[in-house]
């Protein structure tokens, strides 16, 4: 294998920057480079703090920026801004890295098991794709970065306090429920749409590309793996956080 590349759309992340890319210099197999897409003003903190990162962790960075101001999180038109940011950095490492495996990482997920990486390339190269599970925060015994669009089988086995029922009924998917061997172990799970930290294969990003869709870039991807025929796994037992502010650090 020739490396990982790690990938996200980045904006006003300047507070998430410093753990983030410690937490990756930090892993077992720490990643060959890094391409972030800044989205707003060229120059504003998160710009800098990009700077400043890849100089402190030493990790090969390519920083790219697209002028668009970032939406707000409840503003549903962000998905088709990220679906074509996603897109764009996919298209980016297909060019210039010779990577075999692309992490697609969200700025907001901290890798605090350094054998995240380690573990999950080997499922990506098997399956196309592999995904750890997310925590949320403390208080929540668990929230999931991976769902399933079998909606008539998943509604009524979902959990209530992972997500409303009210939701599951307007989306087409909903939050899919770890194994207790999953948890405990290596197991692997199939999913139908990986969120927020997706390990893939070479041959999944360079052809399968995120679409449109009205609740999330994510469920439009997930049906564009099923349709190139790759799969997607998760490994409950990997953990990864996923904080919203600074004082969730």
């Amino acid at each position: 294998m020739s490396g990982v590349v790690v990938t996200a759309p980045v904006a006003e992340r300047a507070w998430a920057l410093p753990s983030w890319y410690r937490h990756l210099a930090e892993q077992t197999q720490p990643p060959t480079e890094i391409i972030l897409l800044h989205s707003g003003h060229k120059g504003d903190e998160t710009w800098q703090a990009i700077e400043n990162c890849a100089a402190e962790f030493g990790i090969r960075t390519h920083r790219l920026h697209d002028p668009s101001i970032p939406h707000q999180r409840h503003d549903n038109a962000r998905f088709v801004t990220l679906a074509r940011l996603r897109n764009q950095l996919l298209s980016t490492a297909k060019i210039v890295t010779d990577c075999d495996v692309l992490f697609s990482l969200d700025t907001d997920i901290m890798l605090e098991d350094t054998t995240t990486i380690e573990r999950l390339v080997p499922v990506a190269e098997t399956f196309g794709v592999a995904s750890p599970l997310l925590y949320l925060h403390p208080e929540m015994k668990w929230t999931v970065n991976a769902g399933m669009l079998d909606e008539a089988r998943q509604l009524e086995s979902a959990a209530p306090d992972v997500i409303p029922r009210e939701e599951l009924e307007k989306w087409p998917w909903c939050r899919a429920a770890p194994t207790p061997a999953a948890l405990a172990g290596a197991a692997v799970q199939p999913i139908d749409v990986p969120m927020a930290a997706i390990v893939m294969s070479r041959e999944v990003f360079a052809s399968t590309r995120y679409g449109n869709h009205e609740s999330g870039e994510d469920i439009a991807f997930g049906i564009a793996l099923k349709k190139h025929g790759h799969r997607a796994m998760w490994v409950p037992s990997i953990e990864a956080r996923h904080v919203w502010d600074e004082k969730s650090l």
